[in-house]
């Protein structure tokens, strides 16, 4: 809004943002398996804040990129004239994009990413697949589309890649 765009999500879509998101990472996180060096490392020092410099400027950093570039996606697609309903449509599914890669980046604090991918977590396979399996049947079948008023996305859509 302060950019003068307009807005992009409306109230359903943001409904439709908190079934996934919530499941989602309450999925994968409480059903994760733990790392397998989680009892060598030394124990939080309890003089140290609960939501410490640590572990707070790495999600507002990861927050931040996350916004950087879907803001950055709004402005190109608004600029190459694409409709409302379509700029609706690609940053929606960009948005549940960013999501699980924040989440895939956030499960684990003391290894690579490319390990905490790998690490057997069948929540997560399952997830993924059942996110991208809605995500998929909202954007192919044309009465969900009308429900969260979104538009087909061909790949016009993506000039960009």
């Amino acid at each position: 809004m302060l950019l003068g765009l307009p807005l992009v999500l409306g109230p359903i879509q943001i409904a439709l943002l908190e079934m996934i998101i919530d499941p989602v990472c309450a999925l994968v996180f409480e059903a994760g398996r733990d790392e397998s060096r989680i009892m060598q490392r030394p124990p939080r020092d309890p003089a140290e804040r609960l939501f410490s410099k640590g572990l707070i400027l790495p999600s507002i950093v990861y927050g931040g990129i996350a916004f950087a570039l879907l803001l950055g996606l709004q402005l190109g697609v608004t600029y190459w004239g694409f409709s409302p309903d379509r700029v609706r449509t690609i940053l929606f599914f960009a948005v549940v994009g960013s999501i699980m890669a924040l989440i895939l980046v956030s499960r684990s604090f003391s290894t690579s990413l490319i390990r905490a991918l790998w690490r057997n977590n069948a929540s997560l396979r399952y997830t993924a697949a059942a996110v991208l399996l809605a995500s998929a049947s909202i954007v192919l079948l044309a009465p969900l589309r009308r429900i969260f008023d979104f538009s087909p996305l061909r790949p016009a859509d993506f000039p960009f890649f």
